[in-house]
């Protein structure tokens, strides 16, 4: 299910599964509802911490070894202003688009005043993702987790912002 913050349904989703050798054709391997997207568990953005992932399926892992998890559908589905969340530990996929949205999208976090952690390669197990992780394990030691410190110097530096501008925009007093 999509939600909003406030846990209301506003769209789904569904996914095609492989069984033995028949595969999904990529094409078909994920819908959505036409309309509005949410987030997977979009309540928990609003919590002082969130992880963020990139689909249902890593949400549902990370949920499952206890941890505060909400997911994008599609790495372009992150909505900033639900996210209330102090602190934001994203989990994207490890692969180039996941790393690249990474990049995007903890510029934005940090102009927003967000604290921004990041899972090392470790979290994963070798796997690309935390469900496929999950999977094969069934346990998911996140590790230490990356500051994104000297990205968020740079980043400010960048936009001509210093750290205090930066939180009084997170705040809403800029």
């Amino acid at each position: 299910p999509h939600q909003n913050p406030a846990g209301q349904l506003v769209n789904l989703y569904g996914r095609a599964v492989d069984v033995g050798e028949d595969k999904a054709p990529r094409e078909l391997r994920h819908d959505h509802l036409p309309g509005r997207r949410g987030n997977f568990n979009a309540p928990a953005l609003q919590k002082p911490a969130v992880i963020l992932c990139e689909g249902g399926f890593d949400a549902l892992s990370l949920l499952a070894a206890g941890y505060p998890a909400a997911a994008v559908f599609g790495l372009d589905g992150l909505r900033w202003n639900w996210v209330k969340a102090r602190r934001v530990i994203f989990a994207f996929d490890a692969d180039g688009p996941g790393r690249a949205a990474l990049e995007k999208e903890a510029r934005n976090a940090v102009l927003l005043g967000k604290a921004v952690y990041f899972l090392g390669a470790e979290a994963y197990q070798g796997h690309k993702d935390l469900n496929e992780a999950w999977a094969a394990t069934r346990q998911l030691d996140l590790g230490p987790l990356g500051e994104a410190e000297e990205e968020r110097a740079a980043i400010l530096e960048a936009e001509g912002l210093t750290r205090a501008e930066a939180n009084r925009r997170a705040l809403g007093l800029e």
